[in-house]
């Protein structure tokens, strides 16, 4: 965004990495179908080393559990940029932040928006309203799909 690279899911950032986990354990169990697993890591250009059947299932308990291992990898990467780049952008955006009058004359800064679990859910979020308003705002021209529909 503001020319300098995302640093590496490796450097996850310690409050992030238990958030995007959480996701990723959401959202790769068991109940998952190998032969739709094994066709998103081709579509995100990462195809499995697991040895698959013509249907895309593991040919082996060992396999599947490269392929699992595997995906996990590729979610936790793209979940990762997702919510590094939410993380910057929003919620540690100044203007994410509204002063309100505490006790003996202090002020408290608030967050206007944010993630309301982020451990059980990415897609509720506090203060929508002012999230888009922030968005709207920075020198942005193109995000991804999600983000691009509030422009």
């Amino acid at each position: 965004v503001m020319r300098v690279p995302m640093e590496s899911s490796e450097t996850c950032p310690a409050n992030l990495k238990p958030i995007v986990q959480a996701y990723v354990s959401r959202n790769s169990g068991d109940d998952r179908k190998p032969g739709g697993v094994g066709q998103e890591l081709r579509l995100l250009g990462a195809p499995s080393s697991a040895v698959l059947d013509s249907k895309g299932i593991p040919v082996s308990p060992q396999d599947a559990q490269v392929l699992k291992q595997e995906y996990q990898t590729q979610l936790f990467e793209s979940v990762y940029a997702c919510v590094m780049a939410t993380e910057t952008l929003l919620f540690q955006n100044q203007e994410n932040l509204k002063a309100k009058a505490g006790a003996a004359h202090f002020l408290t800064l608030l967050p206007r928006c944010g993630y309301a679990d982020p451990h059980d859910s990415l897609a509720k979020v506090h203060g929508v309203d002012d999230a888009i308003a922030i968005l709207r705002e920075l020198p942005i021209s193109s995000l991804t799909p999600a983000y691009d529909m509030v422009g």
